[in-house]
């Protein structure tokens, strides 16, 4: 039940990467659900009606994050308030800077994520909610 915990969406089509992630926040008092696709991602936004934040891969095969990303603030209306989105890569380059400011993503980081507590500050700051220090540290 989700009652007034801060909700994500985590996004990744590598299931050990989605796995870990989802575990990283329900230890520190998130709800969280996890999608292997664009496509479930779209549909538990929809189904759920409550979602705080996203976190997404960008390769995703059929629908990738930036896919997923323009729906949600072209088709959906979600804009960045609204519907905070931090997307991750694998991929360094100068491109995705501009690839992210373009499809209006809040945020991004790179995979590995290292330390962890990187991509745990991100989501404390784009929801303005403090739970991941409260319940472990590190």
């Amino acid at each position: 039940m989700i009652d007034d915990k801060t909700c994500l969406l985590i996004v990744d089509d590598d299931n050990l990467i989605l796995s870990m992630l989802e575990d990283y926040f329900k230890k520190r008092g998130y709800f969280v659900y996890a999608e292997s696709s664009g496509e479930g991602a779209l549909a538990r936004i929809i189904e759920s009606k409550h979602v705080d934040l996203i976190i997404t891969d960008i390769m995703m095969a059929r629908m990738d994050g930036w896919q997923l990303l323009d729906y949600i603030r072209n088709e959906m209306q979600l804009d960045e308030i609204k519907l905070p989105v931090i997307v991750m890569s694998a991929v360094e380059s100068i491109d995705l800077n501009m690839e992210y400011i373009r499809h209006k993503a809040n945020d991004w980081i790179n995979k590995p994520i290292k330390p962890m507590a990187k991509l745990l500050d991100k989501v404390e700051n784009l929801t303005g909610k403090n739970l991941g220090r409260e319940k472990v540290s590190g």
